[in-house]
């Protein structure tokens, strides 16, 4: 119910895996404010609906990130949408 009317289904994610070290500008502002502190080691799994965003990753519909993701299909970076 819910969840359903909160989002555009029709917007594309690009869901990638980037290294802490690796984490910068905006990003990290945004995982900070969230009392987060990026670990260099650790790799971290990023969605984005934005544009410009490099990764070999396909783009999929939020709508099959959100279903995947609740039902726990995915534990890291997709590769591709749920059948």
């Amino acid at each position: 119910g819910d969840i359903y009317n909160l989002e555009s289904w029709q917007e594309v994610v690009t869901v990638s895996e980037v290294k802490g070290s690796r984490i910068r500008g905006p990003l990290l502002d945004q995982v900070r404010s969230l009392g987060t502190d990026p670990q260099p080691h650790r790799v971290y799994t990023v969605a984005t609906s934005g544009s410009g965003v490099r990764t070999s990753q396909p783009a999929i519909r939020l709508r099959d990130a959100t279903i995947a993701y609740l039902k726990g299909k995915w534990g890291g970076a997709p590769t591709a949408p749920p059948a």
